[in-house]
C-alpha cells in the first residue's frame, strides 16, 4: 500500500461528517453522545478547511505534516485528536474496549508481537517493509494494557506521518509513553492513543455514571495511570 493511502482528504471527511450529522440529527433514536461526538469532529474539520483556504492550497489530499506547516495548532493535540476521532468514526463499532489492532488493520497495517523488543528495552516500533507496507510491532511481555496503548501509539505515528516508506524504523523505548514526554512526535502519538482508546465524550459520560478511576481503567482496558492522566487532562471529576 502506498503512503498516499494514509493521506486524509479533509474536504471529503467534512462532506461525510455533514451527511452523517444530518442523518443522526434526524434520527429520533440517536443518542446525544453520538450526535455530540460527530458535531465536535465536524467543527475540527471546518477549522482545518479554513486554514487550507486561507493559504490557497489546491484541493488535494494533504498529510498531517502539511497541516502542521500551515496550521500551528495541528503540531500538537488538535490534529492528533482529530485523526483519532476520525479513525473511531470510521472503524469503531461503539463497544468498549476499543480494539486498536482491528482499527490498524482497517488501514492496511499489519500488527504483530515481537519478543525481540523486550530484549532491547522497547515497547514497540513501526516501519514500512520492503514492499512499502506499514507494520506495527509491540512487546508481548508487557501488560496487556500497555500493549494496547503501544499499538495505538504506533498507529498514531503512522497516521500522523511521522514515518514514511524508505525511512528507518521508528522505535519507541518504554519511556516514550511517559505522559510528560517532551518530544513533540511522542506527545502527539500519546494524544492520538489517548483519544483512540479513551474517547473524550465516552470518558465524560462514563465518569458521570461511575467516577472511579480504577473502574474506568478496567472498562476501557487501559492502565490506571493512563486513565488517571486522561481524566486530569480532560478536567473530569473522578476518584
Amino acid at each position: 500500500m502506498s503512503s498516499g493511502a494514509f493521506f486524509v482528504s479533509e474536504r471529503a471527511v467534512l462532506a461525510r461528517l455533514c451527511q452523517l450529522y444530518d442523518s443522526v440529527r434526524m434520527n429520533k433514536d440517536a443518542s446525544f453522545t453520538r450526535l455530540h461526538c460527530i458535531k465536535k469532529q465536524l467543527n475540527s474539520a471546518r477549522v482545518v478547511i479554513d486554514a487550507i483556504n486561507k493559504h490557497n492550497l489546491r484541493p488535494l489530499d494533504c498529510s498531517s505534516t502539511i497541516y502542521a506547516q500551515i496550521y500551528p495548532q495541528a503540531r500538537e493535540g488538535s490534529m492528533s485528536t482529530y485523526l483519532a476521532s476520525n479513525a473511531l468514526n470510521q472503524h469503531w463499532n461503539g463497544y468498549l474496549p476499543v480494539d486498536p489492532i482491528y482499527i490498524a488493520n482497517q488501514y492496511g497495517i499489519a500488527v504483530f508481537a515481537e519478543d525481540e523488543l523486550d530484549e532491547v528495552g522497547a515497547s514497540g516500533d513501526c516501519y514500512f517493509d520492503s514492499k512499502g507496507r506499514p507494520v506495527i510491532r509491540y512487546n508481548p511481555r508487557e501488560a496487556v494494557t500497555r500493549q494496547r496503548f503501544t499499538i495505538a501509539h504506533e498507529l498514531g505515528h503512522i497516521l500522523l506521518g511521522h514515518i514514511q516508506p524508505g525511512e528507518r524504523a521508528h522505535r519507541d523505548p518504554k519511556r516514550s509513553y511517559d505522559a510528560y514526554n517532551e518530544r513533540p512526535m511522542e506527545r502527539q502519538a500519546n494524544e492520538f492513543a489517548a483519544q483512540l482508546l479513551m474517547p473524550e465524550t465516552v470518558v465524560r459520560m462514563a465518569a458521570k455514571n461511575n467516577p472511579s478511576t480504577h473502574d474506568l481503567a478496567h472498562e476501557f482496558r487501559v492502565s490506571v495511570d493512563a486513565m488517571g492522566y486522561r481524566i486530569r487532562n480532560l478536567g473530569v471529576m473522578a476518584w
